[in-house]
């Protein structure tokens, strides 16, 4: 191959087919614009230190410059070379000559790869946080809208409790909240500079790490150069995090495809989001909260690759390690796509509101309520929870649910029961008495919505 800066240890030119497997530039190529920031900086340090004259310096960092306007209109993205750093490099000796071959003074690929890997994750986490920053903004919006909306939980897929529709949306909007803080500790491991670790010994030339880690807006530098090219903790936590996100919205993607069929019917999803069938004509298919479910899979997947490579690695840079970015940037496109579409989804998500209250109605969902009325008559719970159960089991028998149950007839079934037990039994009296912090009352509601938007002030 052509323009390689490694070749004077051999006599042969490698086979074609093996330095076109070993290439990486058709997907690391989304790193130049990082790695020109880097060698701009490492080119600069080298001028402090003797390495570049001045006047090279400021050529190389011109010509620098030029390649990264070239990129961006999409020139040279077809060369046939191992990797971004070698087409930079490339480029730049072809721009400047013999001056360009001095920027690799005491830096290897090893810590080069780290610093572009890194800024480019750094600007990343800022976009993942602020798009699940607006997912949540938007469940908190949408739960003010629905604020006293009586909706049914499930457990086991059975009917659970009464809880407000506006409490649902926010236990998604405390699963992004949890993520968004996992991504931003993501951000934090991600602020200590590789640049200036070399190979795997350190920099000969001494650089100083700490001014150029200052000067590409690190917060630190790290401290052992085996370490810093072994290391790809920060990517398996970026992977992690995203795979988390995934797996929450995978949930929530099941609850809303039940909850839009037919049999359930209590939230419309917007058109824009289905698809039909080639073959049905009646057909509309969830197809979005499919995807989002299915792609789930796709980020733990991502995440096991990048373990597995990891896990027989010895230390220092192994040519294995190139398998760490096809993962990571297919994780991360498809993140922000399905963040972005998942809350216009949730802008556009209707209520059935009369179909909630119906399947309220038929579930014997205050049946804990009974149990708790006759708790505070004196009778102690696991007998409460007997009578209760043998009561739902008369009421059923009958046709009859609790929640609109007429009082004459629970008082002749037990004798304990008086009039007051319908502020129990009654599905919004049910929900009112839940008003504990993190409960589905209106008011508790109403404080964890403060609670959300006082932690996304401080995002």
């Amino acid at each position: 191959m052509k323009n390689r800066l490694w070749g004077g240890r051999f006599k042969k030119e490698q086979n074609p087919l093996f330095m076109k497997f070993q290439s990486s530039l058709n997907f690391d190529l989304r790193l130049y614009s990082y790695d020109i920031i880097g060698s701009k900086a490492y080119a600069s340090e080298l001028c402090k230190k003797g390495v570049l004259s001045e006047k090279e310096c400021k050529t190389i960092i011109k010509a620098l410059d030029e390649i990264k306007q070239e990129l961006d209109r999409g020139k040279h993205k077809n060369r046939e070379l191992e990797d971004i750093h070698t087409l930079i490099e490339v480029l730049l000796i072809e721009k400047i000559g013999e001056t360009a071959k001095k920027i690799h003074t005491g830096r290897s690929r090893n810590d080069q790869v780290m610093v572009d890997i890194k800024l480019y994750l750094l600007d990343e986490m800022i976009n993942l946080k602020q798009n699940i920053c607006s997912l949540i903004k938007t469940l908190v919006a949408k739960s003010k809208k629905y604020l006293s909306l009586p909706f049914p939980s499930y457990t086991h897929l059975q009917p659970a409790q009464p809880v407000l529709f506006s409490h649902y949306l926010l236990y998604i909007a405390n699963t992004m909240l949890r993520d968004g803080l996992r991504v931003k500790r993501c951000f934090l491991e991600l602020s200590s500079c590789p640049l200036g670790t070399g190979a795997i010994s350190g920099n000969a030339f001494s650089i100083n790490r700490e001014r150029l880690a200052k000067s590409l807006n690190f917060l630190s530098v790290t401290q052992n150069s085996i370490d810093t090219v072994t290391n790809r903790d920060d990517l398996l936590d970026v992977l992690y995090a995203i795979a988390v996100i995934g797996v929450h919205l995978s949930r929530v993607a099941e609850d809303l495809i039940i909850f839009s069929s037919k049999e359930f019917d209590i939230v419309e999803i917007k058109e824009e989001f289905k698809t039909g069938s080639s073959l049905m004509p009646q057909k509309r298919n969830p197809d979005l909260l499919e995807l989002i479910r299915g792609k789930s899979a796709r980020f733990i997947s991502n995440l096991n690759r990048l373990m597995i490579v990891l896990k027989a690695l010895p230390s220092g840079y192994q040519k294995d390690l190139q398998e760490d970015k096809e993962a990571l940037f297919d994780s991360i496109d498809q993140i922000k796509i399905i963040l972005n579409l998942f809350t216009q989804l949730i802008q556009g998500l209707k209520i059935n509101e009369k179909r909630a209250r119906e399947i309220l109605e038929k579930g014997q969902m205050t049946a804990t309520d009974l149990a708790d009325y006759f708790v505070l008559k004196g009778i102690p719970f696991r007998e409460a929870h007997r009578r209760s159960g043998e009561i739902i089991q008369k009421l059923e028998e009958n046709d009859l649910d609790i929640s609109t149950v007429d009082i004459k007839i629970l008082k002749k079934i037990d004798s304990v029961i008086e009039d007051d037990v319908e502020k129990f039994i009654r599905i919004e009296g049910s929900i009112n008495r839940r008003n504990v912090t993190g409960g589905t009352s209106i008011q508790a509601v109403k404080k964890t919505i403060r609670y959300l938007e006082k932690q996304l002030n401080k995002f």
